[in-house]
């Protein structure tokens, strides 16, 4: 019997430091070996994992969702049929294999722990990643003396962008950077109970606002609206009140660790969105609109905008817009295949939300990750993937605990 409780004791152990392993080789994909491809810490690990447990792996049936994800991907890569830059097209259809491959070797791995190990993990993972970040951006304060003049020019997790002092701390894109924090940041707002939660909080508050990326601030701000809107009053009240006194700690701390008057910063970001036409992705977007129109319904091709810029634009920069950039190489086909899958993902999380009402912050989520790919190009984007697995995670486990009860 006790041989029976250590086995078990051991296997669980085991299943929560692979989920560890889950979160921790994604949040150090900046860290990876350039091969033809960047093959990254969370590939290696998920090809390693399928290798030692092909016997053993077991695959939940899948959900609505990623019956259209698959659906869209196999029509994205079609498109190639059509692409006039078809290696280029090769590459996203050689990404999109490991991706998927990676999201259900990933789904296949959390889905062995609990919803309370789960949120453990969570709390405990961003409190780590959030610190680690800071750290790595001091460093760049330091060998930069607290003199923030300087463009493009990175020190650890410092960027010197414009004269402003961007955190890109484990990554090399603060607007990517951010995107990853989403999930964590809504998390805690809805878990402040515990002190290393609200420690938590404050760290990826301060990570948040050390970024300086005007597309995610929009992108929070309005997750933030949405998770008020669907609160009691009460819980309203109480989520305001903690936002606004997280948010003043999160700025004095700043100023005081690392000297900088961040509000001062961020005005200065947004009253230059116009000038800099935010950071020249107006007239991108225009480019990849004046594609469209000349390739409406197949589109261009995947993954062919940036060669397209460049030869009729002379502009070699992607298109910084996940949702534009469907519409341009998927055309209005492969739009709203994605449109399809949104909705699909959506539905899911209304389920989950009707299921347990704690879970508005996976709706805040959503809409903060869908407005954060408007500005940034990130369609088989680790983080994306992440989150993904996450929301699969939590529809099926209480959906399963749901049935139990019944």
């Amino acid at each position: 019997m006790n041989t029976d409780i250590l086995n078990y004791e051991n296997k669980k152990n085991i299943n929560i430091f692979s989920v560890y392993l889950v979160f921790f080789t994604i949040l150090l994909s900046s860290f990876n070996i350039y091969i033809g491809f960047a093959l990254k810490p969370y590939m290696i690990f998920a090809f390693i994992y399928f290798v030692f447990t092909i016997k053993k792996l077991s695959f939940h049936k899948p959900l609505n969702f990623e019956l259209a994800m698959i659906l869209f991907f196999t029509y994205f890569s079609l498109t190639s049929l059509v692409a006039e830059y078809k290696i280029y097209s090769l590459r996203l259809i050689l990404g999109i294999i490991l991706f998927l491959f990676v999201y259900f070797i990933f789904r296949s791995i959390i889905l062995k722990i609990s919803i309370e190990y789960m949120e453990i993990t969570l709390a405990r993972t961003a409190l780590i990643y959030g610190l680690v970040n800071l750290i790595y951006y001091f460093f760049g304060v330091l060998a930069v003396n607290f003199d923030f003049h300087g463009n493009k020019e990175y020190y650890f997790g410092l960027l010197l962008d414009r004269n402003s002092p961007r955190l890109t701390g484990l990554y090399s894109d603060p607007n990517i950077l951010i995107l990853s924090l989403i999930p964590f940041l809504f998390f805690l707002l809805s878990n402040t109970k515990s002190k290393i939660n609200k420690i938590g909080l404050v760290i990826i508050l301060i990570n948040v606002l050390l970024t300086l990326s005007r597309g995610g601030y929009i992108a929070i701000a309005f997750g933030i609206f949405i998770y008020i809107i669907l609160s009691p009053f009460k819980e309203k009240i109480r989520l305001i009140s903690i936002s606004i006194f997280w948010l003043i700690i999160s700025l004095f701390t700043t100023r005081i660790f690392f000297n900088i008057n961040i509000l001062s910063l961020i005005s200065s970001r947004f009253n230059a969105i116009f000038e800099d036409n935010a950071t020249g992705r107006f007239e991108i977007w225009v480019n990849g609109i004046e594609l469209f129109k000349k390739n409406p319904l197949f589109g261009i091709g995947a993954f062919n905008f940036r060669q397209y810029n460049l030869y009729f634009f002379g502009d070699g920069h992607y298109m910084h817009n996940t949702l534009l950039e469907i519409l341009v190489e998927g055309g209005l086909i492969g739009f709203s295949l994605y449109l399809l899958f949104l909705v699909a993902i959506f539905r899911n999380i209304i389920k989950l939300y009707n299921l347990n009402r704690k879970y508005s912050y996976i709706i805040a989520t959503y809409f903060s990750v869908i407005i954060s790919m408007m500005n940034i190009s990130v369609l088989i984007n680790e983080f994306i993937l992440l989150f993904f697995v996450l929301v699969t995670f939590f529809v099926i486990k209480e959906y399963s605990n749901n049935v139990k009860k019944i």
